[in-house]
């Protein structure tokens, strides 16, 4: 499934034109797709929730405001990944709120790495490692957590 993640991803970014750009462009992405964002104060357990309209018919994707630049830049791409995964039951449920502790399914588990591939460009952090191993600059150029980058290369195999 990783591979098909992958590519999805990459074919994602290359939709948008966004392939070898630094950091990704996430409104530009939700922009090109036809989804509204918006950044607002949530409920302390809610990180983001993407609805779809049936008046508008179109989506719209809540970000919590308060969160870390970072983490917003992850829950957008988390809640864009619901969209591009699962766009037809998103148009039946309607709304799809994430928590910030919520329960791990395979479901989330492709979601999120489907978010981190489309933050993190494989061919592109694998390009920026061979020049720099510093996590802390690989973060700063993708524009993502510590953490996440480390994630990201793990899973990836790079470290």
């Amino acid at each position: 499934m990783q591979n098909k993640l992958e590519v999805m991803a990459k074919n994602i970014l290359i939709d948008c034109d966004m392939l070898n750009k630094l950091p990704v462009n996430l409104l530009e992405i939700a922009r090109i797709n036809n989804i509204d964002v918006y950044y607002k104060e949530l409920p302390d357990d809610v990180s983001g929730a993407i609805k779809y309209d049936k008046n508008t018919q179109k989506f719209k994707i809540i970000i919590k405001s308060s969160l870390p630049r970072t983490r917003q830049r992850f829950t957008l791409a988390h809640e864009l990944s619901h969209y591009f995964l699962n766009k037809d039951t998103l148009m039946s449920e309607e709304l799809h709120i994430d928590t910030l502790y919520r329960k791990d399914t395979e479901s989330e588990t492709n979601i999120d790495y489907l978010a981190g591939a489309i933050l993190i460009n494989k061919e592109l952090v694998e390009d920026l490692y061979s020049i720099t191993t510093s996590i802390s600059s690989l973060a700063n150029a993708f524009l993502v957590s510590e953490s996440a980058m480390r994630v990201r290369l793990i899973v990836l195999g790079i470290l």
